[in-house]
């Protein structure tokens, strides 16, 4: 699979994730307080910034625009996100994902295995490139 296809693929799985969390605010705030892994101000805090962060991430690696940066970025996320979900799914609780909607399947140990998918994508992107098409063929050209 060429890079360019991981980038895309990777950058649209970010933006595709951010989308509802931006619509529904409240709905994401509660999903990262039923965790229980933060403060409840840290995570409402969470809830308002990462949907964001999300979009742009996901956003630049789709223009391929500093995908490296934003490689490193989303392995980062992919590694916190399937470290909370196998947490809430070995203390047994009873959470939605909160991956794409509010009313996803509970969590479970599948969910991180997801997770290191986006993180060997990311690696790829990392150690690769971002492959043709990129903006930063444009900016950072030799």
């Amino acid at each position: 699979m060429k890079t360019t296809t991981l980038r895309l693929l990777l950058g649209g799985i970010f933006l595709a994730a951010a989308l509802e969390k931006i619509q529904y605010p409240v709905s994401f705030a509660e999903m990262v307080e039923h965790y229980q892994l933060l403060p409840f101000q840290v995570g409402v805090w969470l809830a308002l910034v990462l949907p964001y962060l999300e979009l742009v991430l996901g956003l630049a690696l789709v223009l391929g625009f500093l995908s490296r940066s934003c490689a490193l970025l989303a392995a980062g996320l992919s590694i916190v996100f399937g470290l909370a979900s196998f947490s809430a799914w070995w203390r047994g609780l009873d959470v939605s994902c909160g991956c794409f909607h509010s009313q996803g399947p509970p969590v479970s140990w599948i969910h991180s295995l997801l997770d290191i998918g986006l993180l060997a994508l990311a690696i790829l992107i990392l150690r690769i490139g971002p492959g043709r098409w990129a903006l930063d063929d444009f900016f950072y050209s030799d």
